[in-house]
C-alpha cells in the first residue's frame, strides 16, 4: 500500500469510529435492532461499507450499559430480536452532539470558502 493509500484507510479509519456512536444515536430516535442499524450506516454512508458486525453491538452495549440506552427482547417473524431506543440521557447525549455537529460542519464549509478564495 503506497503512502496516499494507507494515510487514506488511516483517516477514513478514524472517521469511521468517530461517527458510528453519533448516527448511531440519531437512528435510535426510533426503536431499532442492531442489525437494522448496521445495515442502514452501510447503505447510507458508503465510507461505512466495510464496518463489520461486531463494533455495532460493542456500542450498542456500552451505550446501555452507561444508561444511554435502554433495550428490550421482541419476536418478530418469528426471531428474537434486541430493540433499542434512546433513554433521557441519550436524547441529551444526542442533543450535544447534534450542537458540536452544526458548529463542525458550518466551520468545515467555511474553511472550503476561505481555500476557494
Amino acid at each position: 500500500m503506497d503512502e496516499l493509500e494507507d494515510q487514506y484507510s488511516k483517516w477514513k479509519g478514524q472517521l469511521n469510529r468517530g461517527l458510528i456512536e453519533f448516527v448511531t444515536l440519531l437512528l435510535l430516535r426510533k426503536e431499532r435492532h442492531g442489525y437494522d442499524i448496521l445495515q442502514l450506516i452501510r447503505a447510507n454512508i458508503p465510507v461505512a461499507e466495510e464496518i463489520a458486525d461486531g463494533p455495532i453491538y460493542a456500542l450498542l452495549s456500552r451505550l446501555k450499559h452507561r444508561g444511554f440506552l435502554s433495550s428490550k427482547l421482541l419476536q418478530k417473524q418469528g426471531k428474537n430480536r434486541r430493540y433499542f431506543s434512546l433513554t433521557s440521557s441519550g436524547v441529551n447525549l444526542l442533543q450535544k452532539m447534534l450542537q458540536d455537529w452544526e458548529i463542525i460542519t458550518s466551520a468545515i464549509g467555511e474553511f472550503q470558502d476561505i481555500s476557494e478564495s
